[in-house]
């Protein structure tokens, strides 16, 4: 069965859909050390590294009863940029992207015992700023990532920042906004305005999935086909 790890605050709405289509949802848990909303956000508790799962160690009893295998990080997180963005790593093919100075270091060993290809940024909300469309493709609106990005060969869609909501934030991400679901479908948990991004989505054979309103930031999806 296929598993989603899901802020506990995204619309119900959403939840319903991924029910429907027979996908287990599992929500997070809140980190007592954060404010809201980054508290529950999944992209700031979680790392999926390719057949690994690494969450902020406070959270390892929780997320243990969903996935026996679950590995407890090192780093407590704590409030304000860097100090929240241990987890916030991101996987595209063979390439791990994060600001690898502030990596955890469990979350670093899964990627190198597994042959990623490791790609230091400056930018350390890395998987909150990326959408990954497919193993080749992705959108954001970082300048700087869509420039390392291109340095790998991915094919890049650069929209412009802002139009995604994160409560008491200017605004949010668009990795943040939604995710994958199956290899064709992309979730946002809301409508994008942005025309060239669903001329990207269409051109990479991808339908896109689309909820009421402005796209919201809730730390993405983490998606599992099995208990890691």
């Amino acid at each position: 069965m296929k598993i989603c790890v899901l802020d506990r605050r995204t619309p119900q709405t959403v939840r319903d859909y991924l029910l429907t289509k027979g996908i287990q949802v599992v929500f997070t848990e809140e980190v007592a050390s954060l404010e809201p909303p980054l508290n529950t956000h999944t992209d700031i508790q979680l790392a999926k590294v390719g057949d690994e799962l690494v969450c902020e160690p406070s959270l390892w009893e929780y997320y243990r009863q969903f996935f026996p295998n679950v590995k407890a990080g090192k780093t407590r997180l704590s409030p304000g940029y860097p100090k929240d963005v241990a987890y916030n790593c991101l996987t595209v093919g063979t390439f791990f992207f994060h600001r690898l100075d502030v990596t955890d270091p469990v979350v670093l060993e899964a990627a190198e015992k597994q042959g990623f290809r490791l790609v230091p940024v400056r930018q350390g909300y890395t998987a909150c700023s990326t959408l990954v469309v497919s193993e080749r493709a992705v959108v954001t609106a970082d300048e700087g990532m869509e420039k390392v990005f291109q340095n790998c060969g991915l094919s890049v869609c650069k929209i412009p920042p802002g139009n995604v909501i994160l409560k008491n934030f200017p605004y949010g991400f668009i990795g943040g906004a939604g995710g994958r679901v199956f290899d064709d479908e992309i979730l946002f948990f809301g409508t994008p305005r942005e025309e060239k991004l669903f001329r990207f989505l269409e051109k990479h054979k991808k339908t896109p999935i689309l909820f009421p309103g402005i796209p919201e930031d809730f730390g993405g999806l983490v998606f599992l086909t099995e208990n890691p």
